[in-house]
């Protein structure tokens, strides 16, 4: 076949110019026009022209669009729908039924491959050939639902999938070949999840929470399970990875839902793990607390099982160094320790005394093997700790010195023959001295904490209680003091300057606060993620 003689036809399909072509098409709508036997048909839907598509279509025989390429298989549909020609998939399927059933060599109807190449922009196509299958309800169940669910939930298509779920529940359920299922995406962190929210609000037409519309998913969820023999859930659960990857991540709602329905998923190993110790790993409070808190008496004996290849407790691996991904939820290193050591204490609790000397094959007590996972990270905390009180130690010296310097170079000078302050009588001079006071307090008690911390231990202990609290008041006192100095400060401008340039002390307050707000902004957020870690864990 001389492909050279279809050069002109296949340009003007590549190209959108119907106009090029006249009377060359009619007889040339069924012959391939490419090496790997795309037709004009195919040309045009790849490339994306929709008008040529439909022109084409008013002259091309119901037969001609059942023809597949030797690429994948695919016919001109298969292409349309990810291309995202929305006009040309239903003029396509309005002419010709059947098309839609029509798999390629990969064994996927334009549906199917729509999913897997799904995107914003294939919405309203999926929801057109969902409508389409309808009265195919067996297509919309087992691997090819799963894989139809699935591919749009991860497309970010929360509204279409909410929809399909709403009307096939046992999408909610099916598998993949896999074997994921949509459970398995509902256990990944919940901001993944959580994105799901736009597609109650197109369905109720109403702004809700995502908590009005979890408990709704895995309500669908659940009957669908309650629904299943004991055998069929049993093998439902056996094979499926969701309640490991929702304790990974701390999604309490799934863990709730797999625990509560099917209890003896406690004992399910994972990889050599049961769940509890999964969540002891990732250190997920929520789900550990959860699982201890419903375990009945014979199944805190999952808390004693050797769980170490080398005979290790769950002791043990609540020893061991978190991973980075909760790790570096913090990013003081005294927090990161912090969190490690109450995390470890946590778990100390809840298991039996006999177990916390017990050694591992290598020897080790739970605390021994703690000690040794995070000798680097306390050097690291140490290194920290230093280089902070120094850095801290240096500004609060400076502004002791100006505070202390202030008391006897007030605004305006002093009375020779008195000795007495001239704007002593002012209220402005009044509250700058005490608010220079305050610096110099501050600024002193500051640099009393920071040089104990210099000469203090760096203890694997001391991080739990000790060194978070002197830099929580350290970082405290040095706040206020940089703050009082300036209040001081723009003060003393406003009683030397202010009767006669009044906007003056507002224009230096501005630019002065401006020069130490990144300094101050770095301060305060280490400050508040030191007081919210203890508000967490207290409460």
């Amino acid at each position: 076949m001389d492909l050279n003689l279809y050069r002109p036809l296949l340009n003007a399909a590549m190209n959108d110019e119907w106009e090029s072509i006249g009377n060359f098409i009619d007889s040339h709508l069924e012959v391939p026009i490419t090496a790997c036997g795309r037709t004009a048909l195919h040309i045009a839907a790849g490339a994306g022209h929709s008008k040529f598509i439909l022109k084409l279509l008013e002259r091309m025989p119901i037969a001609a669009l059942e023809l597949k390429d030797a690429y994948d298989g695919n016919t001109a549909l298969h292409l349309a729908v990810i291309g995202g020609l929305e006009d040309a998939v239903k003029a396509m399927v309005q002419k010709h039924e059947h098309l839609k059933r029509i798999c390629n060599a990969k064994g996927l109807n334009p549906l199917l491959n729509a999913a897997i190449h799904v995107s914003v922009e294939h919405k309203e196509i999926i929801k057109f050939l969902c409508d389409e299958m309808k009265d195919e309800p067996s297509f919309l169940q087992g691997r090819s639902g799963a894989h139809l669910i699935c591919s749009i939930t991860r497309a970010d298509l929360y509204d279409l999938a909410s929809d399909l779920i709403r009307e096939y529940p046992s999408l909610a359920t099916a598998r993949e070949g896999d074997g994921s299922t949509l459970l398995d995406l509902s256990s990944l962190p919940l901001n993944v999840l959580f994105k799901l929210l736009p597609s109650l609000e197109a369905y109720h037409r109403e702004r809700l929470s995502f908590s009005t519309f979890l408990p709704e998913l895995l309500d669908i969820i659940s009957k669908e399970i309650a629904c299943m023999t004991r055998v069929d859930m049993h093998h439902f659960f056996w094979g499926s990875n969701f309640l490991k990857t929702a304790a990974e991540n701390g999604t309490i709602e799934i863990v709730k839902l797999c625990i509560s329905t099917y209890p003896d998923q406690l004992w399910f190993p994972h990889e050599e793990r049961n769940i509890l110790q999964i969540a002891v790993e990732n250190r997920q409070d929520s789900v550990f607390d959860y699982l201890y808190d419903h375990m009945n008496a014979d199944e805190k004996i999952l808390i004693t099982r050797v769980v170490d290849p080398n005979g290790g407790n769950i002791l043990h691996i609540a020893a061991k160094l978190a991973p980075a991904s909760r790790l570096n939820i913090y990013s003081s290193i005294v927090v990161q320790i912090k969190s490690e050591i109450n995390w470890f204490k946590k778990v100390e609790k809840r298991v039996p005394p006999a177990f916390r000397k017990k050694r591992n094959d290598d020897g080790e007590t739970p605390q021994q093997v703690f000690t040794r996972e995070h000798k680097d990270l306390v050097k690291k905390g140490e290194a920290y700790m230093i280089r902070t009180a120094e850095s801290c130690l240096v500004v609060a010296t400076l502004v002791a010195t100006v505070a202390f310097a202030a008391i006897f170079t007030v605004p305006g000078g002093n009375f020779s023959d008195s000795g007495d302050p001239i704007f002593l009588g002012r209220k402005s001079f009044i509250g700058f001295m005490v608010v220079d006071a305050i610096a110099l307090l501050n600024s002193t008690t500051s640099i009393l904490v920071f040089l104990s911390v210099l000469v203090g231990s760096y203890a694997e202990a001391d991080f739990e209680m000790i060194l978070p609290t002197k830099l929580v008041f350290g970082l405290g006192s040095l706040i206020f003091s940089v703050v009082s100095v300036i209040i001081a400060f723009n003060i003393a401008f406003d009683i030397i300057l202010g009767s006669r340039y009044g906007w003056a002390p507002f224009l230096i307050a501005g630019f002065t606060f401006a020069s130490v707000f990144v300094y101050l902004g770095l301060l305060m957020n280490l400050q508040k993620e030191l007081i919210g870690f203890y508000r967490v864990r207290k409460s």
